[in-house]
């Protein structure tokens, strides 16, 4: 399924937040991440690109470049860290631009290609900032994202996927924008934290 369709350029735009998300003042997109231990140093991202990306994986190492002609495509950038610790990955936009692009199998970030071990490697994700144009968000975008707490949704979201915060644990509201006409099934089940839904008259359609 797509999950979050996003159109992100060189240039910052208006502020974009899921969980502690903003516009960063370089542009990029960051990740913010923690490994605990040395048993999770290899993680791999769940992205497509139509044109060339950087990927700052935030250890000093030499960046990886990633190009690509869909954003329907996934492809896999992985790298591995040499200790446990707290690092940002920063997505930087050479041309085209690029997507998230998750499953309940292939997770935002994660150990292998499937398998429920992935979970360990979402947890992991303690902050994301995003650059701007971010026009719906997808089935399974932060699926087990359990460390987020809070969602901010930019205006410009028309539609929220099925599963799009299944288990974040974490999250304890969700304030939806007017934009948004349609949520899908399941979007924020297993959210057991969640205390307020703010869900605006836009919304005509709620899949359950």
């Amino acid at each position: 399924g797509r999950q979050i369709d996003a159109q992100l350029t060189a240039v910052p735009g208006g502020d974009v937040c899921v969980g502690q998300m903003y516009v960063t003042a370089s542009g990029d997109t960051e990740i913010d991440i923690e490994f605990v231990d040395s048993a999770r140093l290899s993680p791999i991202l769940s992205i497509a690109v139509n044109g060339t990306v950087t990927i700052d994986w935030g250890d000093n190492t030499a960046s990886s470049t990633v190009t690509g002609t869909s954003l329907t495509a996934r492809l896999s950038p992985t790298h591995t860290y040499t200790s446990a610790g707290k690092y940002t990955i920063k997505i930087h936009v050479v041309s085209g631009s690029f997507a998230f692009r998750c499953t309940s199998s292939y997770l935002l970030l994660r150990k292998n290609t499937t398998g429920n071990e992935n979970r360990i490697y979402a947890n992991c994700i303690k902050a994301i900032r995003l650059d701007t144009g971010i026009t719906s968000i997808g089935d399974n975008s932060f699926y087990y994202c359990t460390s987020l707490s809070s969602v901010a949704i930019p205006s410009t979201v028309t539609s929220i996927g099925g599963s799009a915060f299944y288990s974040c644990y974490s999250l304890s509201s969700v304030t939806v924008p007017s934009g948004v006409t349609s949520i899908k099934n399941a979007s924020l089940r297993s959210c057991v934290a969640l205390s307020s839904v703010a869900i605006p008259s836009s919304v005509t359609s709620i899949t359950t």
